[in-house]
């Protein structure tokens, strides 16, 4: 019912419509980074964990029915998952109160479904109740795995520069290729004076020779030559007087 829905939008803070977002029944948008971090920093006030811890309570206890809905398995995931992000960046104060409740975690290990269609997101929902169980139940374990978090964000944030921020891939993917390319830029050998006079030298004779081309023959006749028989005249060719210099 829109106008329900927008009559309780007025009468609830910020804060708990914060987290109704993150674990709304809308299966087709989910908890983003930016929201969960928002709810993560807001447990940190006395005031505003309360807020939060009210709306996560009702969320957690869909999973008592013994025939879950599709709607109670989403919201209960989502659930899940934002009290997943709230024990590895939420404030101290926060765990506590789920230690105290850790009942509302324990119940989840039997979620059961009404629909068979359902069933994946129910092993789901089993599987994440019995990881955050064991982080309850382990405080070295639950503390390292904090500090590790926090280790993580700090390592990839530094001072004037954005967690997404990658120029300095760059600049080293650009020192890498000017790596590769310096020895391919070797200076070649060239060519001697030597041996391009011999090439001119050897073209220039090729077109003296080329200059000169062969007499042609000319007939002439000739006396009958003693013993020939029948007295054949006898042809003798003899080339015509020019200026060939090889002559």
């Amino acid at each position: 019912m829109p106008l329900l829905d927008t009559f309780k939008s007025f009468i609830q803070s910020p804060t708990e419509s914060k987290v109704k977002q993150a674990t709304s029944e809308d299966e087709t948008s989910g908890a983003t980074g930016t929201l969960m971090n928002e709810i993560s920093i807001l447990t940190y006030s006395a005031k505003t964990v309360r807020e939060i811890i009210q709306v996560i309570r009702k969320r957690l206890l869909l999973g008592e029915n013994r025939r879950n809905s599709h709607r109670n398995c989403i919201q209960v995931m989502k659930t899940l998952t934002l009290v997943s992000y709230l024990m590895n960046n939420g404030s101290n104060e926060f765990i506590k109160w789920l230690k105290r409740n850790i009942i509302l975690i324990e119940i989840l290990e039997n979620f059961k479904v009404q629909d068979l269609r359902d069933e994946r997101k129910g092993e789901e929902i089993r599987k994440l109740s019995r990881n955050l169980l064991g982080l309850l139940q382990d405080d070295r374990l639950l503390e390292k795995q904090r500090k590790d978090v926090i280790q993580f964000r700090s390592s990839i944030s530094t001072p004037g520069r954005k967690s997404t921020d990658n120029s300095h891939l760059k600049l080293e993917e650009m020192r890498n290729e000017l790596t590769r390319q310096s020895p391919e830029k070797m200076v070649k050998p060239a060519t001697t004076s030597t041996s391009l006079d011999f090439q001119r030298q050897r073209a220039r004779n090729t077109h003296e020779y080329a200059r000169f081309s062969l007499d042609p023959l000319t007939e002439e006749d000739s006396e009958d030559a003693p013993g020939a028989p029948g007295g054949t005249s006898r042809l003798s060719f003899r080339p015509k007087s020019s200026n060939n210099p090889f002559r």
